[in-house]
């Protein structure tokens, strides 16, 4: 079984706690694959709205892996708290649906 990718929404004015101490926490997980060895349980990664680094409210410079339109397929997509404000200020196309996971472009990230 692979591991469940689990990717991280960064964006200004966010709190690097809120990515950083998930990010540790999913990091860590290791799982048994039957034959005495421990493997990844999950793959994390970061996602911005471009590839330009993005501030966090403390300043913390944090430089996203893949973009909103580059970014894999995802189980789960994680978005950290902060000042949400700041999020709906970006006037970007993104948006969340609960019952489709839709982010950005449309794409479904399931």
């Amino acid at each position: 079984m692979s591991p469940k990718r689990i990717g991280f929404l960064i964006y200004p004015a966010m709190q690097a706690l809120d990515l950083v101490g998930p990010m540790d926490a999913f990091s860590a997980v290791t799982l048994a694959d039957g034959k005495g060895r421990r493997r990844h349980g999950y793959e994390v990664l970061t996602i911005g709205f471009d590839a330009k680094p993005v501030p966090a409210e403390s300043g913390l410079l944090l430089t996203p892996q893949f973009t909103t339109a580059t970014a894999p397929k995802l189980d789960t997509l994680v978005i950290p708290g902060g000042s949400m404000g700041e999020l709906r200020a970006l006037g970007t196309d993104f948006q969340v649906r609960p019952d489709a996971r839709v982010v950005g472009n449309g794409r479904v990230i399931t």
